[in-house]
C-alpha cells in the first residue's frame, strides 16, 4: 500500500490547529483522522 496524498488545504488547515489553536501534534492529527506518525512522518509538513 502506497503513501496517501495530502492536499496542500489539509496540510494548512492541520498545521493551524497546532500553530493558532494550540493543539498538541497528537491532538491535531486525531482531529484531522490520522495517526500521529503520519503526522510526524510529514504527512503536514
Amino acid at each position: 500500500m502506497g503513501r496517501r496524498a495530502f492536499t496542500p488545504e489539509f496540510r494548512n488547515e492541520s498545521a493551524s490547529l497546532v500553530l493558532d489553536d494550540g493543539y498538541m501534534a497528537k491532538e491535531a492529527a486525531n482531529t484531522v483522522g490520522i495517526g500521529h506518525r503520519q503526522w510526524n512522518d510529514g504527512a503536514v509538513s
